[in-house]
């Protein structure tokens, strides 16, 4: 450990916190860890990084307050090839702190024997692979199964067209951004979304009937403006569709697909957490 290297006073604060205690060596064991992760970094050199140095010290600290709470006949010494690769990362996402929190949490469980059979070494991977609106999104769902749905086309033959990808109705952010979570939280394996599987309570799809985004689709979408075209046209032409189609331009293969248009409507199901998912919520988040 060189007094040179960024963070050096809080390493050492953190070391001798433990110094006699049942933590000692599983601290011993992360202070290698982080010297490895971080000892490239030059303290004179990190001077202009203040805020960034103020972050990994409470990173640092935080953790040290952790280990301190768990029971001395639960600490263990934590596996390096989870602690390090975890830190290792951890340099990248210091400014982020709702990921940077993940990581704390999943170092301090490391070391918690409590937590052996929910820590995986995926879970530094995917930390990695999540945004902060995925960890605020999945920390919000909580473990529960919530609404979601999106928009579609529906025709006379059955058929439809989807506007957009499943996505909830959230006060901070909009749809296309709860969307692209949704579908990333479920590419890491932390939820499922079924499509065609909604739930009971009707109530819970209200929201989505009431959106500006549902009201501009049913006011401004072309098919529904050519949809009306084509029946005002044969209400005015007396069903001659060849004239209709003359008129509007369209081909037949357009005219007949638009003229099917029924409604625009709600595809409605929900999100579950996986039991991976429950397993890194218990040991990320909680």
């Amino acid at each position: 450990m060189d007094e040179n290297n960024l963070g050096y006073g809080a390493t050492k604060a953190f070391l001798d916190k433990f110094a006699g205690k049942a933590a000692e060596k599983p601290a011993e064991t992360f202070g290698a860890a982080w010297d490895y992760a971080f000892g490239w970094v030059n303290f004179a050199s990190a001077k202009k990084q203040a805020i960034r140095q103020k972050d990994l010290e409470k990173f640092l600290l935080t953790i040290g307050d952790n280990i301190s709470e768990i029971p001395d006949e639960n600490i263990q010494e934590p596996k390096l090839s989870l602690i390090g690769p975890a830190l290792e990362s951890t340099k990248y996402y210091i400014d982020e702190k709702d990921l940077r929190e993940l990581f704390i949490n999943l170092i301090s469980r490391s070391m918690d024997n409590r937590y052996n059979k929910e820590v995986n070494h995926a879970f530094v991977e995917v930390i990695k692979q999540l945004s902060p609106i995925d960890a605020y999104l999945f920390k919000k769902m909580n473990k529960s199964t919530i609404p979601v749905a999106r928009y579609l086309l529906k025709f006379e033959d059955l058929s439809s067209i989807y506007l957009n990808n499943y996505f909830i109705i959230d006060d901070m952010f909009d749809s296309d951004q709860t969307a692209i979570s949704l579908s990333n939280l479920q590419r890491v394996g932390l939820i499922n979304i079924p499509p065609g599987k909604p739930l009971k309570k009707k109530t819970f799809y209200d929201p989505y009937y009431n959106t500006q985004e549902y009201f501009d689709i049913k006011s401004n979408d072309s098919i529904i403006k050519s949809k009306e075209a084509i029946d005002r046209l044969l209400d005015e032409f007396g069903g001659d569709e060849e004239k209709v189609i003359q008129t509007l331009g369209m081909t037949r293969e357009i005219f007949d697909s638009t003229k099917q248009f029924r409604e625009v409507d709600v595809d409605k199901t929900h999100a579950s957490v996986t039991s991976f998912g429950t397993a890194f919520y218990n040991v990320c988040i909680e």
